[in-house]
């Protein structure tokens, strides 16, 4: 039985979780809020986009767990207290960020989707990247051009062989941008412009600063 149904600007939040009223208007602020600051952090600017969202906060089956999922119609989250999400965090941002870059670019491959919205994660909170992700970032050179504009999951692989492959897609953003480029002129230079050249700038200045690190 839902517990609380809340209408926003946005979103149609359906919470399957304790809450209060207050918390329900609170988080649903928040998170109109959020959708503003991170089209920003994308290049775009807020208005762009009418497509809503139906927006699932749920109770986890793992008490030690939290987990989301994100796509063209519905962000859905799993929590244990609503309290895990009051305050913004990289799961909610990680996944408002899917919801949106499947509606900006529906044919986004696994990769970029991936990484950019981790990329929207670190550039929003300001906090330090965990260091598994330049542990693993030797792993750039097992990546190709194909692999990136794949639509096929593949980084499940290598999540199964406990690589960080999230992490690893985030730098190579971080790495493709720079500071000449936003998320907006990367997207549109390969699914609109039909242009790959920035992911192969991308990969070379991955492996170039891969190198320099263990050099």
């Amino acid at each position: 039985m839902f517990n609380k149904i809340f209408k926003s600007k946005n979103y149609l939040f359906i919470f399957k979780i304790i809450v209060t009223e207050e918390q329900v208007i609170k988080y649903a602020a928040a998170a109109e809020e959020r959708r503003k600051r991170i089209l920003s952090l994308l290049g775009y600017k807020d208005g762009c986009m009418e497509k809503k969202a139906v927006y699932i906060v749920d109770m986890s089956e793992n008490e030690n767990m939290q987990s989301g999922q994100g796509n063209s119609q519905c962000i859905h989250l799993y929590i244990n207290s609503i309290n895990e999400i009051m305050q913004d965090c990289n799961l909610v941002i990680h996944e408002e960020t899917h919801f949106l870059l499947f509606n900006l670019y529906p044919q986004i491959s696994v990769f970029l989707n991936e990484g950019i919205a981790e990329f929207i994660c670190w550039e929003y909170t300001k906090k330090d990247i965990p260091q598994d992700f330049m542990d693993n970032f030797r792993y750039i050179k097992e990546i190709s051009r194909d692999m990136i504009l794949s639509n096929d999951n593949w980084l499940k692989y290598y999540s199964q062989r406990g690589i960080w492959i999230y992490g690893i897609a985030y730098l190579f953003v971080k790495c493709t941008l720079g500071s000449k480029f936003t998320v907006r002129e990367l997207l549109d230079s390969v699914y609109i412009n039909n242009q790959t050249e920035l992911i192969n700038q991308g990969l070379k200045a991955c492996i170039i600063m891969n190198e320099g690190k263990n050099g």
